[in-house]
């Protein structure tokens, strides 16, 4: 949050919803801190992260921690890691079940809405994801809490791929007890990072910082746009409407925009294929089909002068046709526009909800079946017929407990597109 143009940098900036995120594993409790300290520059917080996690020495990866957005939850006994066991992450989890639900009633008792964050593959996020949706739940936050979710990089091996698949898989189960899942893929945003100039000499590390502060970015800029800046006409997309959109369960991609001048609105290379391209490409994820967008939102802002010369019925008109022509169904997609003092250029943030499985998850259950393949040739059809074939549940697992989510079987959603998306992802007719 170091750039002239970050809208989110300012003494006055007013957010819209106060989040809170539960940080779940290393890559969860990294993307929850960065998210936790976010400041504005008279070094004022404005969000809260509970980091739980099994190896101590990961939280000493995570520097410059403030104390008073940040707290720390170790899941004792297992100080040591969960070695990319889901079912000791969960476990953990299970055995520590007070202490974090103390810390949650603690430090979330004033947010309007949480975040679980984790990264799926590994054991302790992987592991205790399911556990932590629950609790939240359970405990106070029904109808105010979604996903952070990292997908795992194609190199990453068979065993990590299948537990991505196998948790994903749990996850929708329950997808209308919550609100929204935000997919990070490491995978885009890897093959993004590498190809710019100057960052094929970088660590590993240089980009998974990048990757947090990314999100953290993201995050806080579309959240302070919505009750920071004076709107600039009659459209306003306020706090109440983004938390509804927040709260529409299903998948929910980002995109954002930057104009460095005024656009020729007649000439759609210049204005309406930049915006179109921008929504494809989405920030932190891809591949959603658009179509099944149930709530929507475009946020513009810029200076006054540019306002004035931009902001007319022509551009009202052409934002208009392509938020028809990416959410026709959409129950609400309004294109508010704002005026920042001193920004330069143009900035557009755009919001979709309520989306399908993106294309990347389809593409790791593909390569799960494609290892299980190599492995015993002969059950391919096995494979492909049993979701346990290849996401390796256990029979003995024990059953969850009374009151939890996931001891559902069938699909409560009445959303049926996404149930056939999840139908079709898994195997099920």
């Amino acid at each position: 949050m170091n750039t002239i143009n970050n809208i989110g940098l300012a003494n006055n900036v007013d957010i819209s919803l106060k989040f809170g995120f539960l940080g779940l594993g290393m890559g969860g409790c990294s993307i929850a801190a960065e998210c936790a300290s976010v400041k504005t520059t008279d070094n004022k917080s404005l969000y809260t992260a509970v980091l739980v996690n099994t190896n101590l020495k990961d939280f000493e990866k995570i520097k410059d921690r403030e104390k008073e957005a940040i707290h720390e939850v170790p899941l004792k006994g297992y100080e040591g890691g969960a070695g990319r066991d889901i079912d000791k992450g969960e476990q953990a989890f299970i055995e520590n079940k007070e202490a974090v639900l103390k810390s949650i009633e603690r430090n979330f008792s004033d947010r309007d809405f949480v975040w679980i964050v984790a990264g799926l593959g590994g054991g302790t996020g992987t592991g205790a994801v399911l556990e932590a949706i629950d609790i939240l739940y359970n405990y106070g936050f029904e109808g105010r809490f979604g996903l952070i979710l990292t997908l795992p990089r194609d190199s990453e091996g068979g065993n990590v791929l299948g537990n991505t698949i196998e948790r994903m898989h749990q996850i929708s189960t329950a997808m209308q007890a919550m609100g929204a899942i935000l997919i990070v893929d490491n995978q885009k945003l890897y093959t993004e990072y590498i190809n710019k100039p100057g960052n094929a000499t970088k660590s590993i590390d240089d980009f998974l910082k990048y990757c947090n502060s990314y999100v953290a970015d993201t995050l806080h800029e579309i959240n302070v746009i919505t009750n920071s800046f004076a709107p600039f006409g009659d459209n306003h997309f306020d706090a109440s409407e983004f938390a509804n959109l927040i709260q529409t369960p299903g998948f929910i991609s980002l995109s954002k925009l930057e104009l460095g001048s005024l656009p020729d609105l007649d000439n759609d290379s210049a204005f309406s294929n930049k915006i179109s391209g921008s929504i494809e490409d989405g920030v932190l994820s891809d591949g959603y089909d658009f179509r099944k967008t149930e709530r929507a939102a475009v946020s513009v802002i810029s200076n006054q002068t540019t306002a004035k010369s931009l902001f007319n019925l022509q551009f009202t008109n052409k934002m208009d046709i392509i938020m028809d022509t990416y959410a026709p169904k959409a129950s609400e997609k309004p294109v508010a526009m704002y005026v920042h003092p001193t920004l330069s250029g143009i900035k557009f943030y755009l919001v979709f909800a309520g989306l399908g499985l993106p294309k990347r998850i389809k593409a790791i259950q593909h390569r799960v079946i494609e290892f299980d393949e190599s492995k015993q040739e002969e059950e391919t059809d096995e494979v492909l017929a049993s979701l346990s074939s290849f996401t390796r549940v256990k029979k003995d697992k024990a059953k969850p407990a009374p009151g939890s989510l996931f001891k559902k079987s069938d699909f409560s959603s009445n959303n049926s597109e996404l149930k056939r998306d999840y139908n079709s992802l898994f195997g099920k007719k």
